[in-house]
């Protein structure tokens, strides 16, 4: 009974561990694709339109950078201030002995994720213009 706990509780720790990553790379896939269809619908120029949509991106990634940054920044603190005056307070500070590893492995969290996901995207995407040119090809026409 108690292996279960355990096993959902570092099952819960892990999702909460990267949670903060899966949630800038979600944003990072679906947000751009609201923009797309934010410029269809202000009818503006096509020079605009590819300007409008880049500067939106390059804003939210931007975003979601500092808001990861504040985060981790709010975190560490945090944990230090509580390890000064109660060690026993904060379970989670053990972990953080360097803030500057903890700030690299975050952010190399969050690189492999996006580089993973935009291989599965790019990998589906080629898959999905295969079958449509095969089915394109294949299907004959009286």
């Amino acid at each position: 009974m108690e292996t279960d706990i355990v096993k959902k509780q570092n099952v819960v720790a892990m999702f909460v561990e990267f949670l903060p990553s899966a949630t800038i790379i979600a944003l990072n896939i679906a947000v751009p694709t609201l923009f797309s269809n934010m410029v269809a619908i202000e009818y503006r120029s096509p020079d605009a339109v590819v300007q409008i949509t880049v500067a939106r991106s390059v804003v939210l990634r931007l975003a979601s950078i500092v808001v990861l940054v504040v985060s981790l920044h709010a975190r560490i603190t945090n944990c230090r201030s509580e390890n000064e005056y109660n060690e026993n307070k904060c379970r989670n500070c053990k972990e953080i002995r360097c803030w500057e590893t903890y700030v690299g492995i975050e952010f190399y969290k969050i690189a492999m994720m996006d580089f993973f996901v935009n291989m599965i995207t790019t990998a589906s995407e080629f898959i999905r213009k295969y079958v449509k040119l095969c089915t394109k090809i294949f299907t004959t026409t009286f």
